[in-house]
């Protein structure tokens, strides 16, 4: 490859890595944040389908204390139906889909994880759903989720809605964004789990400066008849 088909290579890389990107359905995932034990009840928070009601991209922020224990359960549910309209009667429905089981064994300590998921279930479009998280059957887990602690009466991006359910209706007294992503694209691990930009650039520099020290090399390099 010419120095000048490589440059053409870096830049496009790092074009299509800083380019924007596609939004995810809803986001509420922030670097101000709050954590709640699983344990004191079940929790879930809405997101609304689009157009296609693809949705094939979940991601969750988890983490554990010294003392967590036990596991948590991700799932997806279907709306209530009651409607925002009649406050704290908003809630999840019927499951439709175990995204999957979580121990604190595989948490790091006081770390934030995101573990993410790909839902193979057929969702309505523009229509309502829920995440939740609950404490697996057995001992009672100490694994804790994330909450938004900076937007107290926001919806994250579009498609969220300003509230969080616990089993025992919605808790007024915790900020109401589970730190959840969802998409029909993708966007979610691209966003949360792609290397950050000065990262990509980083990278691309490097890239750069490699294919220029080969090029200057092979330019100020001897005939091969002199070499000897």
């Amino acid at each position: 490859m010419s120095f000048r088909s490589m440059f053409y290579a870096v830049a496009v890389f790092l074009g299509s890595g800083l380019s924007a990107q596609a939004v995810p359905l809803y986001n509420s995932f922030n670097s101000v944040s709050t954590t709640v034990a699983v344990g004191t009840g079940t929790y879930a928070d809405s997101f609304t389908t689009g157009s296609s009601g693809v949705v094939n991209d979940i991601a969750i922020a988890l983490t554990k204390t010294s003392s967590s224990s036990g596991s948590v359960v991700i799932t997806l549910w279907t709306d209530n139906g009651s409607g925002l309209s009649v406050p704290g009667s908003d809630a999840p429905g019927t499951q439709i889909a175990t995204l999957g089981t979580v121990t604190a064994s595989s948490l790091t300590l006081n770390a934030k994880t995101i573990e993410f998921y790909t839902p193979s279930v057929e969702m309505a479009a523009n229509t309502e759903y829920w995440v939740e998280i609950s404490k697996a059957a057995g001992p009672t887990s100490t694994i804790n989720f994330y909450l938004n602690a900076s937007a107290p009466t926001l919806g994250g991006t579009s498609g969220g809605n300003p509230e969080l359910y616990r089993a025992n209706g919605v808790n007024a007294t915790l900020p109401p964004e589970m730190e959840i992503c969802v998409s029909g694209d993708g966007s979610c691990t691209a966003t949360l789990a792609a290397p950050e930009p000065p990262a990509l650039s980083l990278l691309g520099l490097g890239i750069a400066g490699l294919g220029f020290a080969v090029h200057r090399r092979r330019r100020f390099a001897p005939p091969a008849n002199l070499a000897s």
